[in-house]
């Protein structure tokens, strides 16, 4: 069978294992609204007229836009443990699924990463701004522009394709404990390099060089008359994108052929732990070693409590948009893990359920673990802000940042308890690449999350313009209420014998 059509045989068996109808139209809703947003963006660059100095301060700004999602074609798929599959490893064992099919299948699945896609329709609807001009036809303009943002397209595409290589070479280095160990001695040696950059270029010096320059000249020319540099740099990206391409496809391929040890290091590290005391004090503990176990889980944490923290220290953020962090960052906590919790338990859910244990306290235990998860990685983001941002905030200001990231972590704690009630799903997060639920199951929850958050935030960010802490404090006590309601419900729901059953038998045999 050749590798479309294995292509299509998983993604339709996908499908068909999307019982739950909200789910299949939450899908297709999502399809639709991501190829109308992208859309919307370029007609929107095509009509909008704003004055010269906005349109100059646009464009100065493009290379860095172009910059950050490089950054992001690079985080995105090591943070998923080399790329997102439509099913665990485990399940395809028996099945002649080439490693050309799974390496299609991570690309196909690239897009259902949030964050991924609304900066490409960013990118592209502000690169129209900058270029497009406004014609009787905007259809005919729309065509017009394919031209001249041909270099903007082949970037993104060659940055997405080398990001999934070098992610699938990092899988297959770590396949080996010395790798891990390269691994991490790497990740820290270009830490500290880019450290010693930024403290002795300085950021704006650094912005002003990035290498996307080039990038966004090239489509700047391909609007006016096609020259030189409009043709080198389309050709060339061209040309990297399909050695990228074929790159990509020998490292995934020699990734999945190799034989880890990440099994017998994992049980190397296996420790009887003294029993906390109390039931629920074990409970708490059991669900954070079942976090830190899992390498999906583990590197996630990690990548959450770092990297954010990293990019708002680098960009010096004002508070107005600092307050914008913490929901964003706590949506990203909560899809660890959190829209399924009870996956935790896994098999062992069954086990679990014929203790002697009250249903409060499963229950509370892994809403206390995904909490504690998001304080931490909201709490790493606004730290490094507040010391990264040009001024000292206002009372209102500093209200209001303490207010979203207060907020944000009740209300993302309890969304993702409803739906680990509600819409529970099997899934054992023990290999690299598990995620808590199917990959369109997560970008379900991905947007829901993400829109959420993002209008809590900018709620906050306008409360935080008035200057007076009142508001965003009330504000926060509203959703705090709201967000404690909500649990209270989950629980009493969880506590119904039949409700606890379906997530039970959910969880541990699917």
């Amino acid at each position: 069978m050749s590798t479309d059509a294995q292509l299509a045989a998983l993604v339709r068996l996908r499908w068909t294992m999307v019982r739950d109808g909200r789910a299949r139209s939450g899908l297709v809703v999502l399809m639709g609204a991501a190829a109308m947003l992208v859309l919307a963006t370029m007609v929107a660059g095509l009509v909008v007229e704003l004055d010269v100095e906005t349109r100059d301060s646009v464009v100065l700004l493009s290379p860095t836009l172009l910059a950050a999602f490089g950054l992001l074609a690079f985080a995105a798929p090591l943070a998923a443990g080399g790329g997102n599959e439509l099913y665990p490893p485990d399940q395809l064992v028996a099945f002649p699924v080439s490693a050309r099919t799974q390496y299609h299948t991570s690309l196909l699945l690239a897009p259902l990463n949030l964050a991924w896609f609304t900066q490409v329709a960013l990118i592209l609807g502000v690169t129209t701004f900058i270029f497009g001009d406004l014609t009787p036809r905007i259809v005919l303009g729309l065509l017009t522009v394919v031209l001249y943002l041909a270099s903007v397209v082949l970037y993104l595409a060659w940055l997405t394709l080398l990001g999934q290589a070098v992610a699938w070479g990092v899988v297959g280095v770590r396949a080996s404990r010395r790798g891990r160990r390269a691994v991490w001695a790497a990740a820290g040696a270009l830490a500290a390099a880019l450290a010693v950059t930024v403290a002795v270029v300085g950021v704006t010096d650094l912005l002003d060089e990035l290498p996307t320059q080039t990038v966004v000249i090239a489509a700047a020319q391909g609007k006016e008359d096609p020259g030189r540099l409009w043709v080198t740099v389309t050709v060339f990206l061209l040309v990297a994108t399909a050695v990228t391409w074929r790159a990509g496809l020998a490292t995934s391929r020699w990734a999945l052929r190799r034989a880890g040890d990440a099994g017998r290091a994992e049980s190397d590290r296996v420790r009887r732990r003294p029993h906390p005391g109390t039931t629920p004090a074990a409970l708490v503990a059991t669900d954070r070693a079942s976090v830190w176990r899992s390498t999906a889980l583990r590197r996630g944490v990690l990548v959450l409590a770092l990297l954010p923290a990293a990019i708002v220290a680098l960009a010096g953020l004002e508070w107005t948009s600092l307050v914008l962090m913490p929901g964003l960052v706590a949506a990203g906590a909560g899809l660890l893990f959190g829209v399924n919790a009870f996956a935790l338990d896994a098999g062992g859910a069954t086990w679990l359920a014929s203790q002697p244990v009250a249903s409060s306290d499963v229950f509370w235990s892994k809403a206390r673990v995904l909490l504690e998860v998001c304080t931490i990685s909201v709490a790493a983001s606004l730290a490094a802000g507040a010391l990264r941002a040009p001024v000292a905030p206002t009372a209102g200001e500093a209200a209001a940042a303490l207010g979203a990231a207060a907020a944000a972590v009740v209300t993302v704690t309890a969304t993702c308890m409803r739906l680990s009630v509600h819409q529970p799903h099997r899934a054992e997060l023990r290999g690299a690449r598990d995620t808590p639920a199917p990959p369109g199951t997560m970008a379900v929850y991905s947007l829901r999350l993400a829109v959420s958050t993002t209008l809590l935030g900018l709620a906050f960010s306008a409360l935080a313009l008035t200057g007076r802490w009142q508001p965003p404090t009330l504000l926060a006590f509203a959703f705090l209420a709201l967000g404690l309601r909500r649990l209270l419900a989950s629980a009493r729901e969880f506590s119904d014998p039949v409700v606890r059953a379906r997530v039970t038998a959910t969880v541990a045999a699917g």
